[in-house]
């Protein structure tokens, strides 16, 4: 038997929620509810177990393996530097990531900043509603790889043509 549990959250965490669903690609705040429940019961578990959870700067590990005396020391490494918020679609021809949980890709923002060169990142994120983060990520993207997406543009043209949506212009 399931029972419906609801509460209210205010504006602020409401934004962390949808952070953390484009984050992880969690498509449903039920899912995600429930993947944070699992997480928080192996991290009970673990301390249950006696073990001690710590992420530490590799600098900084001398330090901590010096201070945890008998205890268990578990260490995460940070986080690879890279896309934190841009994947690759399965089944698209394009190379060009797309932002997680999401169909918006680098492309479409340029198109927008393209109509719109006066728009601003923040005021793309909330048209999009997606994080200002991952707009300013996309226009990262694009600065490093400008001739791929050039590419890319013209692909489009020709496939569009060769499917008849649309004349190729007279040259």
């Amino acid at each position: 038997m399931s029972s419906r549990i609801n509460f209210d959250v205010d504006d602020e965490t409401r934004v962390k929620i949808d952070d953390v669903m484009a984050t992880t690609g969690i498509s449903t705040k039920r899912r995600l509810f429930e993947v944070a429940l699992d997480e928080l019961e192996r991290i009970q578990r673990l301390v249950h177990e006696g073990r001690v959870i710590v992420a530490v700067k590799p600098s900084q590990l001398d330090s901590f393996v010096r201070s945890a005396g008998d205890g268990v020391l578990i260490v995460e490494q940070p986080a690879a530097t890279g896309p934190r918020w841009l994947v690759q679609r399965p089944n698209d021809w394009r190379i060009t990531p797309s932002i997680k949980g999401t169909r918006v890709n680098v492309s479409d923002i340029l198109a927008i900043f393209k109509a719109d060169p006066d728009i601003t990142a923040d005021e793309i994120a909330q048209d999009l509603k997606v994080p200002v983060d991952a707009v300013r990520e996309c226009l990262e993207y694009a600065e490093a790889n400008r001739s791929m997406l050039d590419a890319e543009e013209r692909e489009a043209g020709l496939r569009a043509v060769s499917r008849g949506d649309y004349a190729a212009p007279a040259r």
